[in-house]
Parts: C-alpha cells; structure tokens; sequence
C-alpha cells in the first residue's frame, strides 16, 4: 500500500458522500406512490410481512417503500452489522481508503457509481420479486450467519480452497433461481469483466509509471464465474496472486 501512487475501488468513494441523496432518490426508493404492497404479488408482500416482524433494527416503514433488492440488501446488511457488532466503517473498502486519504494518495473508481447502483435497481421483475422472496426469517438468517463465519475464517486464514468451495454453485439448481442467476450473470461476471478491463486500460493507457492499488469485493478474484485474475490474463497479463 505504502508504494501504490493511485488507489482504486470499484466506484470511487471519495464521491459516496455528494452522490447520496442522488442514489436514495433514484436507485432505493420506488417511484412516489408505490410501495412493495402494489409492486409485489399478494403472496409474496404478506409472506415478506412476516419475515420483515422478526426483524427489530431494520425501520419497517421505510422498507416498505423501497425497491426490493434495495430493501432485501439493507435488512441484511442491517441486521448482520448487529449480529457482529460492526458497521461499513469495519470493511476493508474503509480501511484503505482511509489510508490513501492519510497519505494524500488520489483515488479513482473502476466504474461509475450510479452505474453500480443501477445493476441493482434496474433488475428484471422476477429477479427483485425473487430477492424479496430469498430474505429468511431473522433466526434462518442466524444459521447464514454462522455460514458467513466460517468464511470470514476462510479469508483470515488465506484457504482460498475453502472460499472458492463456500461461493460455489449448484449449476443446475442455483440457476434455475432468478435472483442467482442474475447475480452470476451480472453482478459477478458482467462486473468482473468490467473491473478487470478497467484495470488493463489503466495500465496500458497510464504514460508515466505507476503502481495501482486495487480493491474489490474477493469474489470478484475467486469465483469460477468471472475471475478478474483470469480476464486480466487473457487481456495480456501476468498474474501472480500473493498467496500463491
């Protein structure tokens, strides 16, 4: 980190700030007058009202208008943040970030951030119904969470053998699930392919010589569904991953 001359994320968050009320107006919330009620189907709002009452540190009346893969994200993150004790502060996104700040180092976005947020808001119908659908009761969401544990675990102990085995897929039954194929197909490949071209740009068109530091979400490095080591290698480059 200390030799890196620009650090970069997958959206720039020195912009986060400035472009948030933008992102809440356009990409969280559902147009004025509509809420989950006259968005979802009748059986999958009153099952969703079930699941959202064992939930006590998610704001129910503001979720009710959000979008749905919006509101499945926040009572998610909302809830394991309590579960743990952290917050988005703990990641590691803030971690460098806060260094590159400290040591007045630039930083850059791969993409755009609206154009992240979109991905979500924009999802076909039957992807943000089936992220409604997905969202377990809060003790379900307990037995995740142990789940989640062993991969924080995985990736503390660098065993990339364990955290390719916890991210992988069913092929046939996983993707016969709208909201997973959806995430494999954009939020995984689509992105992935995005960051690492990204990437090659930045070192093929960059004149004077520089070191990037890069951060993005390790599934983006391990996944057998988009791989920004592989992209990298087909576009020309050598690839040598630390923990090898």
């Amino acid at each position: 980190m200390r030799r890196a001359h620009v650090f970069a994320f997958e959206f720039n968050l020195a912009l986060a700030e400035t472009f948030a009320v933008m992102a809440v107006i356009d990409n969280v919330f559902l147009p004025v007058g509509q809420t989950l009620a006259t968005y979802l189907p009748a059986d999958v709002y009153a099952n969703f009202l079930e699941v959202l009452g064992t939930y006590h540190h998610t704001n129910h009346r503001d979720v009710l208008h959000m979008r749905p893969m919006a509101a499945a994200d926040l009572i998610f993150s909302r809830e394991v943040s309590h579960m743990f004790n952290i917050t988005n502060e703990d990641g590691v996104d803030e971690y460098v970030f806060d260094f590159a700040q400290e040591n007045d180092r630039p930083v850059i976005g791969l993409v755009p951030m609206e154009h992240q947020l979109n991905l979500g808001s924009n999802a076909p119908r039957d992807v943000q119904i089936a992220a409604i659908a997905a969202i377990p009761t809060r003790s379900d969401m307990l037995s995740d969470v142990i789940g989640l544990h062993r991969l924080v675990e995985a990736y503390i102990s660098q065993d990339m053998d364990a955290m390719r085995a916890a991210i992988a897929l069913d092929e046939d039954a996983d993707r016969q699930n709208p909201l997973i194929a959806y995430n494999v197909d954009v939020m995984w490949t689509q992105r992935t392919s995005e960051f690492a071209h990204e990437i090659d740009r930045l070192l093929k068109e960059t004149t004077i010589p520089t070191t990037f530091f890069v951060t993005v979400g390790i599934g983006h490095l391990l996944h057998e569904h988009g791989n920004a080591f592989e992209v990298l290698e087909e576009l020309g480059h050598t690839v040598n991953p630390l923990w090898q």
